[in-house]
């Protein structure tokens, strides 16, 4: 009787780890914010498409419709839409969609690089001026004044597993998944990496340099004969309280707006609501389809204030 009964308890337990590891190795995908889940690797194989301009979006057209506007997105990994499965529900195609059913002739093209900061995005503008693009919108978070070494830094460290670990984590989708999500290294990296985002807007020496390149760049793009709108999206790794480093969109606001630029920033629609309720997923702190769609909503009037309609 006891020899059966262990049978059966070794048999639903080996049936259970099969079915929950064809579960999340074959159909469970998330994104995963800090990459350290092995189904991030499987959203990203499903999810991801990008152009032969390396870009997630469709093909460009070199040929510029004079009678069209093009407005060109530039930004990190919220514009690129990082934990946005179909690309139709990022803030730049909803833009697009709900400015052509209007009566806009436009087209958006998002140029949005993962993990880019403001040098990097400047960049990425000089390097596609051959489109021709007649607006910039471009999109700033709150970790743009870094560069990436110390968040790279502190991934690779907290990613580390022991070798034995690993090799259990590798060989089970379902262990992985289990094995970060009741980490507390995992969460306490979220919190470590909001302290590296927001520690070089508190050096001033950083944060003028920082500012003085925010205002070359728009100068550069004025001089480009273009117009520019800047988005200023929150980071969603905990609540809106009063801990949040509201001041820094403040700062931020004020330079691009001193340089004559039109600037919508997103935190006050984030005030007040749940950040889980914002997020991507439990493990990624992204803006889910929600918060892109309260950004399309919140960007349109200013946005559609710049199409020269002529």
């Amino acid at each position: 009787m006891v020899a059966t009964s262990i049978l059966a308890t070794i048999l639903f337990f080996c049936m259970s780890f099969t079915l929950s590891e064809a579960y999340f190795r074959f159909i469970y995908d998330k994104s995963d914010g800090l990459g350290f889940l092995k189904v991030n690797r499987k959203w990203h194989e499903r999810h991801v498409r990008v152009n032969g301009d390396f870009k997630r979006d469709e093909e460009f057209k070199l040929q510029k419709n004079d009678k069209i506007t093009r407005i060109c997105a530039i930004g990190d990994s919220v514009t690129f839409g990082y934990g946005i499965e179909n690309i139709k529900d990022r803030y730049t195609e909803i833009l697009e969609k709900s400015l052509q059913e209007n009566g806009y002739k436009v087209e958006v093209y998002n140029l949005a690089v993962s993990g880019a900061n403001t040098s990097q995005e400047i960049e990425t503008y000089r390097s596609f001026k051959f489109l021709s693009c007649d607006i910039i919108l471009h999109q700033y978070t709150l970790n743009d004044i870094r560069t990436n070494e110390d968040q790279a830094k502190l991934l690779q460290e907290n990613s580390r597993v022991s070798s034995l670990t690993k090799k259990v984590l590798d060989f089970s989708y379902f262990s992985d998944f289990i094995y970060w999500r009741l980490n507390q290294r995992y969460e306490d990296t979220f919190a470590k990496l909001q302290v590296i985002d927001f520690k070089d807007y508190e050096n001033r020496e950083k944060l003028n340099s920082h500012l003085s390149g925010i205002s070359d760049y728009v100068q550069q793009v004025k001089s480009d004969g273009k117009k520019i709108i800047v988005v200023i999206f929150p980071m969603f790794y905990g609540p809106f309280d009063s801990n949040y480093p509201g001041w820094i969109h403040t700062v931020i606001g004020d330079q691009f707006a001193k340089d004559g630029t039109v600037v919508v920033d997103l935190l006050p629609i984030a005030v007040g609501k749940n950040v889980s309720d914002l997020r991507a997923s439990p493990f990624d702190a992204h803006p889910n389809e929600y918060f892109h769609n309260l950004a399309a909503q919140r960007v349109y009037e200013p946005l559609k204030g710049l199409i020269d309609t002529n």
